[in-house]
């Protein structure tokens, strides 16, 4: 038992590697708009990231590998794990030792996705999902009344002028070999119709693989305010702040999810080394730690055409990808540990 989550070990009688399978359990502050009979009894509280399958699935997979622990040799961790949704809780169960005592050779987890259909998998090697910032920058102006905008220094037009300015940083300054995302997701300004307000707050994220292509749009989205503010005679403040790292997927834990993978599903259902993606995921901190992989489950029932995503109040997965999940985790335990 950790402080900040659960950690569970199934420990065989003969010597071996560890294997650890983690599993993400918090839900997220949005409203359910399904209708069926197993909606969140909590309002504005949701499972609409899955979480509640992968615990299921974790929770599967430790009864199914309980019955082949005669047949193993070492150690199966499972790790329940909170405060994934920026959060950070992976960094948590670290301190705390969650990867100790055994110490862990391998971690494994795997994330619903509605993008597949059910019995279907995607894995990759290398970077598969972005390091996120988040960034808040406030334009300080000086208000006044509409009629006489000539007297004041309107925030607003200057805001304006720096989104737009954004939408050129990305493709003017990194190589094209250099994949990121700078994406304005609010902006804030004034109340009524005939005052010009004093300040403005723009607000958005950064998405890249790396720190050293943080460092680049970080710097030059300062030169871009700076220059705008400047010369229009208003001042400005601008903070950056870097979240997870990216997810680094080891070549070897990858092929050990592709080949067991393809054992449960055929070959036609894996899909190896997909675009790397866009969202974060804390995962991260355990590759830092140990070799490890995550992969996509696909929870879309294969009948309906029509799915919702991750993050909405209506998303739902069909829930023959529970099994799924179980089968393939077990069957990466067991060639893992022999």
């Amino acid at each position: 038992m950790a402080k900040t989550g659960v950690v569970g070990v199934l420990e065989s009688k003969k010597p071996g590697k560890t294997i650890a399978i983690r599993a993400d359990m918090d839900a997220l502050p949005i409203a359910e708009q399904n209708d069926f009979d197993y909606i969140s009894q909590n309002e504005n509280v949701m499972h609409a990231c899955g979480h509640d399958a992968h615990v299921a699935i974790a929770l599967g997979t430790a009864k199914i590998i309980s019955g082949f622990m005669d047949k193993i040799s070492g150690n199966v961790k499972f790790i329940f794990q909170p405060a994934e949704e920026g959060l950070g809780g992976a960094a948590l169960m670290i301190d705390e030792g969650a990867l100790d005592n055994p110490d862990t050779d391998a971690i494994i987890a795997l994330h619903v996705s509605p993008l597949l259909k059910s019995g279907q998998i995607s894995v990759g090697t290398g970077p598969v999902m972005a390091s996120p910032a988040e960034f808040d920058i406030i334009i300080k102006g000086r208000g006044g009344h509409a009629a006489q905008p000539h007297k004041s220094v309107n925030p607003i037009s200057i805001g304006v002028n720096i989104i737009n300015m954004f939408s050129s940083i990305i493709p003017k300054t990194l190589s094209p070999f250099k994949s990121a995302i700078l994406s304005v997701t609010c902006f804030e300004a004034g109340n009524t119709y005939n005052v010009i307000p004093s300040q403005a707050v723009i607000k958005g994220t950064v998405r890249a693989f790396d720190r050293e292509t943080h460092n680049v749009i970080q710097e030059r989205m300062n030169s871009v305010i700076a220059s705008m503010t400047s010369a229009e005679g208003a001042d400005f403040s601008f903070s950056y702040n870097l979240g997870y790292p990216p997810v680094i997927n080891n070549g070897e834990i990858a092929k050990l999810i592709s080949n067991a993978s393809k054992k449960i599903l055929g070959e036609d259902n894996v899909v190896e080394n997909p675009e790397p993606s866009m969202l974060a995921e804390d995962f991260s901190y355990y590759t830092l730690k140990v070799p490890g992989a995550i992969f996509n489950l696909g929870c879309s029932n294969p009948f309906e055409k029509n799915f919702h995503n991750l993050h909405s109040g209506k998303f739902n997965l069909d829930e023959s990808c529970i099994s799924v999940g179980m089968q393939i985790l077990s069957q990466c335990v067991l060639d893992f540990l022999g």
